[in-house]
């Protein structure tokens, strides 16, 4: 009778030894959820001022398209003034877009929690936490 390797059917997948082999500065943390947060206004707030107010308030322009769109680089939402009656949503543009901005999220945090970790901005706090004891002066 052959003995085959039997340790690889019995061996499980735990989160615990997952946690082990992957550094503690590439596991996402809340700061994740914040950079998220702050690129997704910042979108917002660009596709806003993108959009051409006075031809909508004045209305005389009605030969151009007046179209409204939420998301970069892809149109993830756009509402057409003209044309109501098109889906406003852009599956392919939510999924490209909200994809971008993950891994943008994930990015910024690994490097700040890189940058925090690290010894030189230890070094640099401890400096400041001495020098920013009151002194006495008699």
């Amino acid at each position: 009778m052959e003995k085959g390797v039997e340790y690889i059917q019995s061996e499980k997948f735990s989160l615990k030894e997952f946690k082990k082999v992957i550094p503690k500065d590439l596991i996402p943390t809340k700061k994740m959820t914040y950079a998220l947060a702050g690129i997704l206004i910042i979108v917002l707030i660009y596709n806003f001022s993108q959009f051409p107010l006075s031809n909508f308030l004045s209305m005389q322009s009605l030969d151009e398209k007046l179209i409204f769109e939420i998301g970069w680089p892809k149109p993830m939402f756009v509402l057409d003034f003209f044309n109501p009656e098109t889906f406003p949503l852009n599956f392919n543009g939510i999924f490209v877009d909200f994809l971008i901005y993950l891994v943008l999220a994930y990015l910024i945090d690994v490097v700040l929690n890189a940058f925090l970790n690290s010894d030189t901005f230890r070094e640099l706090t401890e400096k400041g936490l001495k020098d920013s004891k009151p002194k006495i002066i008699k």
